[in-house]
């Protein structure tokens, strides 16, 4: 699965806020067999010291596991029906973000 564009923490640029922004992507897979396995492939441009963590779940209620970008790695829990959840923390606003997003998985 492939994301194209830019997800941005904030669309503000003011450094003087603190951000903390979640994005959820409810349906990555749905009813797509059982999920075993997955990989997070993107492009981060972080200003000063922002954090960004991504996150993934393999059915509604199982708990969100975290995942490293580039790092294949497989799910305490699977399951059909894959969810992604992003994570930016800090002060960048729009100079923080990702681009080309690409959700592997088997």
């Amino acid at each position: 699965t492939v994301f194209p564009g830019k997800l941005r923490e904030h669309t503000s640029s003011n450094h003087a806020t603190a951000y903390n922004t979640v994005a959820t992507f409810n349906s990555i897979a749905l009813n797509d067999g059982n999920i075993t396995r997955c990989k997070i492939r993107a492009t981060e441009t972080r200003w000063g010291n922002d954090i960004i963590r991504y996150y993934l779940r393999t059915a509604t209620g199982n708990a969100w596991e975290e995942f490293s970008l580039n790092t294949t790695r497989s799910f305490t829990s699977t399951g059909d029906n894959l969810q992604l959840r992003i994570i930016f923390i800090g002060n960048g606003g729009s100079e923080t973000y990702i681009e080309d997003l690409h959700v592997d998985y088997s």
